[in-house]
């Protein structure tokens, strides 16, 4: 059986580069990722990433979205599922915890051929 964390793996293989959200520099950069992690604490602030993955993804890239299933950022969530596809989702809820539900998104369009690795690490921007 396929876990969410065996899936996320083979995504991070196959990625040129990887954004994750919740530690390091607020920075967007200028290049496309082709993997964008949204996790971390506390869950309210992963909208804005949630709104903005659509413009940080490369074409045919992927984000993968922890606590799916949290109230908190739900619109954000259904804005994202309109311009990307979800292809996975994993319920791993049976240790007891309501929220521990992965998903995983695609952006439309050709994935880039694989090349130099880059890794980020990045946090949501002061909220005014």
């Amino acid at each position: 059986m396929q876990t969410w964390r065996s899936f996320l793996d083979k995504l991070k293989k196959e990625a040129n580069s990887v954004l994750s959200i919740g530690a390091g520099v607020e920075d967007k950069g200028k290049e496309p990722f082709d993997l964008m992690l949204i996790a971390g604490e506390p869950p309210a602030t992963r909208r804005y990433w949630i709104v903005n993955a659509p413009d940080i993804v490369s074409p045919g890239g992927w984000v993968m979205l922890g606590n799916a299933n949290r109230p908190e950022y739900w619109k954000e969530r259904a804005k994202l599922k309109e311009k990307a596809k979800t292809v996975k989702t994993f319920d791993d809820n049976s240790s007891g915890s309501k929220f521990r539900v992965m998903e995983f998104y695609q952006m439309p369009g050709a994935t880039r051929k694989k090349g130099k690795k880059k890794d980020e690490s990045r946090t949501q921007p002061e909220q005014e």
